[in-house]
């Protein structure tokens, strides 16, 4: 059941615990009615809310997220932000959402890496990177409207004319 899917996650805890810290994670994430369901009898957004409760299950160290949204449809994906940033605030752990949407990225993280080709082109909190994009593939790939023709690397090569 997903119920013991969850609990899996917290085999180093003990029954009392468990139990307290999977009716908390079935709250947080809205899960508590489909915990004694078999996994394959709940929604796409039910099974990425219990995929979220089993890794926060074992008070993981780090907690690595890789598209968590994707799939999802839009009001269902902003429900799960909001709950997931909520949850967040609360962890003492570092959160590394890896994410293609743009939005999720800006919402979501305090600081951010943009990558392309496999390396690192520019980090830095959001807002800077979105005011202040090193070059004109930051901007392209943050969706950033197209800079002037004398924008090269995040300085003026030469004045606008």
């Amino acid at each position: 059941t997903v119920r013991e899917n969850i609990l899996f996650g917290g085999r180093r805890l003990t029954p009392p615990e468990k139990n307290e810290k999977l009716n908390s994670l079935a709250e947080k994430f809205r899960i508590s009615s489909v915990l004694d369901h078999l996994p394959e009898e709940i929604s796409g957004g039910q099974k990425k809310r219990v995929a979220l409760a089993m890794a926060l299950m074992g008070d993981p160290a780090l907690l690595l997220l890789d598209e968590p949204f994707s799939a999802l449809d839009n009001p269902l994906k902003l429900r799960m932000r909001e709950c997931l940033a909520g949850v967040m605030k609360h962890l003492p752990i570092p959160v590394l959402l890896v994410t293609h949407d743009i939005v999720e990225a800006i919402s979501m993280g305090d600081a951010m890496h943009v990558f392309s080709a496999g390396r690192v082109i520019q980090s830095g909190a959001p807002e800077e990177i979105l005011k202040k994009p090193a070059s004109p593939e930051v901007a392209t790939l943050m969706e950033i409207p197209s800079l002037p023709a004398w924008f090269q690397g995040g300085t003026k090569t030469r004045s606008p004319e």
